[in-house]
């Protein structure tokens, strides 16, 4: 068996800084990333019969703006397109986002109302007025409550 010894890379316990390099290079480019990623302020105010909602979605048409009520959660989300195309000085933020809340109870879901101007958009919740529980008076009776639910009929049937 004849083992051949390898050339010896005099760059080759360096080469390990290198890759080391290339990981926090990833990572910076991952932090800056997140740092333009697109996020859409909100800001809720109640009154007695409506919520009321303000989204600042500047730069974005309302074409690419969504809103939907499913299972009385209520959820915005949309793009902002990145309009610089080389690899120039960005300060702005772009990108998908989305935002969902639940909605109370009490939430008029079928009635939402939407608007769009000037990069705001304005969503709507009316309230409805909730139920209070109801009491039920409990009866006496000398029947008993599965003959009268029975009904007469069955009372005959059971008595023959």
């Amino acid at each position: 068996m004849r083992r051949e010894l390898a050339k010896w890379n005099e760059a080759f316990p360096f080469r390990i800084f290198d890759d080391l390099d290339m990981d926090i290079e990833k990572v910076r480019r991952n932090e800056r990333a997140l740092m333009n990623e697109f996020k859409a302020s909100v800001d809720i105010e109640e009154d007695e019969g409506h919520w009321m909602m303000s989204f600042d979605l500047p730069g974005i048409p309302k074409e690419d703006v969504n809103i939907e009520v499913k299972d009385n959660v209520l959820r915005v989300w949309g793009e902002r397109k990145n309009e610089v195309k080389n690899d120039s000085y960005i300060e702005r933020s772009f990108g998908r986002f989305e935002r969902a809340f639940s909605l109370p109870k009490n939430a008029q879901s079928d009635k939402v109302d939407a608007h769009f101007e000037n990069g705001v958009l304005r969503v709507v919740v009316p309230k409805v007025e909730v139920k209070e529980a109801q009491k039920i008076d409990i009866k006496e009776s000398n029947e008993g409550f599965w003959n009268k639910m029975l009904g007469s009929s069955k009372r005959e049937e059971v008595a023959e």
